[in-house]
């Protein structure tokens, strides 16, 4: 094993401890917000029926309602965070999952000005893996991509084999991302988008762990990014 093999699996286990400490804490907190929040919400919308619909009041109540309900989301991707969900491992081709996460995102307005350039090895052996999982490992991978190049630029996307491992590179044309925010981006609730809530790529990290592999991202300000995920073979 390499220097930078060496530095990159020492970095892997450092954060795959992080957020397993991060998500026995966030189990708990979760399931204390969850209560009051439902009773917030409940009353929030009673009190908006009472109200007239001229009422100025309406404007309030509404804001409630709402950031309840982004608050909701946020506690549900905590406890998906933190919940223990079993792999469905069946036969899948990487190459296949892609095709079918494209074909969701290709039509939305945000990728009309983003090229697409597709790599596959022809020779890409199966793998055992949850399909449902991994789609959105790389769902929330090429949104983020997509975001981050503001709906215009190019986004590559390479998976090739080994004897042992599969490796899918994720490449984009965006800003990129700060030398400072590197080490952050797979932590719970890390983002840099307003209203966002930061938990896409830390459930991509669990999820690949959970399936033996390691997931890896280079960056550079100006240069965009790309992320690596590697799987085993068997």
């Amino acid at each position: 094993m390499s220097h930078q093999e060496l530095e990159q699996a020492q970095a892997q286990l450092i954060r795959t401890e992080k957020l397993a400490s991060i998500g026995q804490l966030a189990a708990g907190v979760a399931h204390e917000i969850n209560n009051p929040l439902g009773t917030i919400t409940i009353y929030a919308h009673l009190l908006q029926k009472s109200l007239e619909a001229d009422d100025p009041r309406r404007e309030d109540v509404a804001l409630i309602i709402s950031e309840s309900s982004r608050a909701k989301d946020i506690v549900q991707g905590l406890l998906s965070f933190a919940r223990e969900k079993k792999l469905k491992a069946a036969e899948i081709k990487i190459s296949d999952i892609l095709e079918d996460v494209l074909s969701l995102v290709v039509n939305q307005p945000l990728f009309r000005s983003i090229k697409i350039e597709k790599s596959f090895d022809p020779d890409l052996q199966t793998i055992v893996a949850d399909e449902a999982q991994l789609k959105q490992v790389f769902l929330n991978i090429i949104m983020n991509a997509a975001q981050a190049m503001e709906g215009n630029g190019k986004l590559t996307i390479n998976v090739s084999s080994g004897k042992k491992q599969i490796r899918i590179k994720i490449q984009d044309t965006g800003p990129g991302i700060p030398r400072e925010n590197i080490g952050k981006i797979f932590l719970p609730f890390f983002t840099t988008r307003e209203k966002g809530v930061g938990m896409g790529l830390a459930l991509a990290h669990k999820v690949v762990t959970a399936h033996g592999g390691r997931i890896d991202v280079k960056s550079r300000e100006g240069a965009g990014t790309v992320f690596t995920i590697v799987l085993p073979l068997d």
